[in-house]
């Protein structure tokens, strides 16, 4: 079963997830993908994590790049083309349940305060639930990354 965790609470959903990617990436250098629902999203996302600390840097790229094989963090979107990427963590970036998730031990849900990302966020939380999976919380305006 995957274990998911959603992050809610976030004042900006990006800019948490860069912060959540940083710091996963500095524990332990998983390997990590990230859903988004479009290409401005993986756009916007790619850009932070470009610029996401200045004295780090987080190897990532588009999955399907030439170098994608050998890039621990890969960014995929409904639109890329190819094998689906696969990774110890999913970070779903989107508001709908993100393709085979159930194949990763992990997936990270980001969920920021307007409505039209936290409303759709409770409905993924049900069916995870209902498909046997263990679903936990953390609120980021009580406990920040």
């Amino acid at each position: 079963m995957t274990h998911i965790l959603f992050c809610h609470g976030a004042t900006d959903r990006l800019r948490a997830a860069a912060d959540w990617l940083e710091q996963a990436f500095a524990q332990s250098q998983p390997t990590l993908v990230i859903h988004t629902p479009d290409e401005t999203t993986a756009a916007r996302i790619d850009q932070l994590l470009w610029s996401a600390s200045p004295t780090g840097f987080l190897p990532h790229c588009r999955a399907e790049s030439p170098l994608a094989e050998e890039t621990p963090i890969l960014i995929v979107n409904a639109s890329t083309p190819g094998e689906p990427a696969s990774g110890q963590y999913l970070l779903n970036l989107g508001n709908d349940l993100p393709p085979d998730y159930a194949r990763f031990p992990h997936l990270i849900e980001i969920i920021s305060q307007e409505d039209e990302v936290r409303l759709p966020a409770r409905n993924r939380a049900k069916i995870y639930r209902d498909q046997g999976h263990e679903v936990q919380f953390r609120d980021l305006q009580k406990e920040p990354l």
